[in-house]
């Protein structure tokens, strides 16, 4: 992240090994110090590089924007 490449944090088959993605961005913020503005990016970057539909797209960065609005003004 620090060299400007993108990164998106995944999980393997949730039917197969149970839901981890939220583990994974615990780990991101409390092993790698990651602030709530670089876990939403890291969002974001999971939704505009998946194969959802570019309306789907919208409507999930969005939301990541209202998520972290709250905190950047406080």
């Amino acid at each position: 992240m620090a060299a400007g490449v993108q990164v998106a944090l995944g999980a393997d088959d949730p039917l197969l090994f149970g839901h981890r993605l939220t583990d994974q961005y615990v780990m991101a913020r409390d092993v790698h110090g990651l602030t709530d503005t670089e876990l939403a990016g890291l969002a974001r970057a999971s939704v505009l590089g998946s194969r959802a539909p570019e309306h789907l797209k919208r409507s999930v960065t969005s939301e990541i924007d209202a998520w972290l609005r709250p905190i950047t003004r406080g």
